[in-house]
């Protein structure tokens, strides 16, 4: 049974960050209330009183593959987290964290924490000893490019955004000007 103690997860936002937010609290409180061996129709019951207004219309929108899907907790946290978590690009996500300044006032211990937070999605563990120097030159040409407009070229590449390619990419857009 719930502890009228511990405090319940929500509302949803229904953003990338809200879902992130949203997901750690409802895991919390699922091993904090002992609802973790509840039957799934129990725990679809406490995710929707918890999880407020928009994401339950979000919720009624959502198409079944059968009918006890909508029931079945795991298949409901799959089809928000779908939703509202792009796929991460890498280049997007390495340009964020290239880019990102401390600000006036701000302590160092919060602006560190920003840097491990948005270093977290930028797959810096996927940096081998072949491809570092490849990866790295490509984020320093990304962020410091002066043209914005060729820059959200190479954004738009997403993972698929290469050094070679970035080089062709800007080469024709120099060939251009």
């Amino acid at each position: 049974m719930a502890h009228a103690s511990l405090p319940p997860p929500g509302p949803l936002l229904l953003t990338a960050e809200g879902w992130k937010k949203f997901q750690f609290e409802w895991e919390n409180y699922l091993e904090g209330a002992e609802l973790t061996k509840k039957p799934s129709r129990v725990k679809t019951a406490y995710f929707l009183s918890f999880c407020g207004t928009a994401a339950q219309e979000r919720y009624k929108s959502f198409t079944w593959v059968q009918e006890d899907d909508k029931h079945d907790i795991d298949k409901i946290l799959k089809k928000f987290k779908e939703e509202l978590m792009p796929t991460e690009n890498r280049c997007i996500e390495r340009f964020v964290f290239n880019t990102w300044q401390q600000q006036p006032g701000e302590p160092v211990a919060e602006f560190v924490a920003d840097l491990l937070r948005l270093a977290s999605t930028c797959q810096f563990e996927k940096l081998t000893p072949e491809n570092v120097n490849e990866e790295l030159i490509l984020g320093k040409l990304v962020c410091g490019l002066p043209d914005s407009a060729v820059r959200h070229r190479l954004l738009e590449e997403g993972n698929n955004l290469t050094l070679d390619k970035a080089i062709t990419i800007v080469q024709c857009a120099e060939q251009v000007a």
